[in-house]
């Protein structure tokens, strides 16, 4: 009995950090999960779209993707620079051909992802040399829009999406990826059941093959469901019994493994064995 109840403590306490370890999962899958998702996806598009500051290296020309303005910043620290020369190629917008020098300026963006040089203290030549018509120009301050690519982060990946459209989605992505996140909250909690009489030591076995069987299941547990998951992302399983079946089988085994060595299990065991003699 009092093995029994020693055991019965290392399970409860097993259980109490499983629980608290369950609710950090769920947090993690319904809000964290989806939200850095996003995040990552956006930040990866916006780098991709417009590298901005980013993609100016001191010394070197940077050419627009439309080959259409030339940068050269001479020296960069931080988000400012200095020692620029700005050339505008072809004319746009009623703008002629143009070169322009400051010594300094900043790069920004505007609410639309437009990548804007603003230069301060400069002057801009503004002409063309066939027609002999330049415009010399001192400024204070200069604005140009450099680079812009409308950003192609995708808002439609089952990663970013919350539990709760997981769970009114009806294609297959949604429903696997919502069962596959249920699935890890659920591992923590038939896993920590399975702690306690999976970490019996035998004398005989030694520390790390009696560790085997439970790395065993662990492996087998994770390895099957994932199998599932991208079987029922293709529509040949439905997650909800397929993945479930694999989840209440392991608890079932959990429960099994935590009853077996008890007093009332062993007084069975017993008689069952009697009645079979």
């Amino acid at each position: 009995m009092h093995a029994d109840s020693g055991k019965s403590v290392l399970v409860k306490a097993a259980l109490v950090l499983a629980t608290l370890t369950a609710l950090v999962a769920i947090g993690n899958i319904a809000w964290m999960l989806p939200w850095s998702s996003q995040y990552q996806e956006q930040v990866l598009a916006d780098a991709k779209a417009n590298p901005g500051l980013a993609a100016m290296v001191e010394g070197q020309f940077k050419t627009t993707k439309d080959r259409n303005i030339v940068l050269y910043i001479g020296d960069v620290k931080g988000n400012d620079f200095k020692n620029v020369f700005l050339a505008q190629l072809r004319a746009t917008n009623e703008q002629r051909p143009s070169v322009v020098v400051a010594d300094s300026g900043y790069m920004r963006e505007d609410a639309d992802g437009r990548q804007i040089v603003v230069l301060d203290e400069g002057t801009r030549y503004e002409g063309t040399a066939l027609l002999r018509d330049f415009r010399i120009t001192d400024f204070k301050n200069y604005q140009a829009v450099i680079d812009h690519k409308p950003s192609d982060a995708r808002n439609d990946r089952v990663e970013q999406k919350n539990m709760l459209q997981l769970w009114k989605a009806n294609d297959f992505d949604s429903n696997a990826e919502f069962h596959w996140r249920l699935t890890i909250v659920f591992s923590v909690v038939v896993m920590a059941l399975m702690v306690v009489p999976l970490s019996e030591v035998n004398p005989r076995q030694g520390r790390v093959l009696s560790m085997l069987p439970a790395m065993l299941l662990y492996l087998i547990f994770f390895l099957l469901q994932s199998t599932l998951r991208n079987s029922a992302e293709k529509g040949d399983v439905d997650p909800k019994y397929a993945m479930w079946a694999v989840n209440l089988g392991y608890l079932a085994l959990a429960i099994i493994l935590n009853v077996w060595n008890t007093v009332p299990m062993r007084r069975l065991r017993v008689k069952f064995n009697r009645g079979a003699a």
